[in-house]
Parts: structure tokens; C-alpha cells; sequence
């Protein structure tokens, strides 16, 4: 065997070899970065990790329209609350105050159900930690 006739195996070698540090070294999509958990100074300075009516709050973020998505849970359920200025969503709010909405769902395990009561009492308190706002709370 002559060295010429090694010289396409070489080649594809090399290509192969080129091929491989060009495919590591390409950007790679970055991965969605997670939820920013926020403090909302219009629920009374809420945070992740305080608790209201014996569930804790997990995680706030808030979205894109502006509304505020507080993860509740306890035990080995979780649900979410959103907070958004009244008329900013079309649906009814099942809660509301002169000038908030109040939306609930979302809960993990997805057949879950929100014990009775816990919505009255987790809303109540968050009312009252927004101040006067709070005043004209109403169960739709």
C-alpha cells in the first residue's frame, strides 16, 4: 500500500475531525431562563416564602400584561392566584376590589381541588395587604 492510496481516509479523518470542533464550538440556543420570583409592592410587599391562611407562597411573577401569578401551596398540592387590574382581562373575575381581579387555577395535581374556604381566606389577606384598594372586595 502506497501512501497516495491512504490519502482519502486521511481526508475523511480530518474532515470528520474539522466537522466536530465546528459543531462544538457553534452558539447553542439558550434555554428559557426561569420565572423571576418578584416582590410586589401592591400586595403589601409579598414575597416567595411568606404564608397566608396556612399555605405558602411558592413563587410571583409577573407576566407579560402585567398581572401578578402568586404560586400558593401546601402539602403536595399547588394552584395559582392572579392579581390584574380590573378590565385588563376579558373573562369575570370569580374575586375582586374597586380597581383589582382576582383569578385562581392551574393546580398541580391537576385533578386537585382547592379546599373550601382556603380562596375566601388566601384573598381576604391579600386585600387587606393591599390597603384601602381593598375596600370594595367582593366575591363575583
Amino acid at each position: 500500500m502506497k501512501l497516495i492510496d491512504t490519502l482519502p481516509a486521511a481526508c475523511v479523518a480530518v474532515a470528520c475531525a474539522v466537522g466536530a470542533v465546528v459543531y462544538a464550538s457553534r452558539p447553542r440556543a439558550k434555554p428559557e431562563p426561569p420565572a423571576v420570583t418578584i416582590a410586589a409592592p401592591e400586595l403589601g410587599r409579598l414575597k416567595a416564602g411568606d404564608r397566608i391562611a396556612g399555605w405558602n407562597v411558592a413563587a410571583m411573577t409577573r407576566e407579560k400584561d402585567g398581572a401578578i401569578a402568586v404560586t400558593m401551596s401546601r402539602d403536595a398540592m399547588e394552584f395559582t392566584l392572579t392579581i390584574a387590574p380590573l378590565g385588563l382581562r376579558a373573562e369575570n373575575p370569580p374575586y375582586a376590589t374597586k380597581t383589582h381581579a382576582m383569578y385562581y387555577g392551574h393546580t398541580k395535581p391537576p385533578d386537585a381541588r382547592i379546599p373550601d374556604g382556603a380562596m375566601r381566606a388566601i384573598t381576604a389577606e391579600l386585600v387587606r395587604r393591599m390597603g384601602p384598594d381593598g375596600e370594595g372586595f367582593r366575591q363575583q
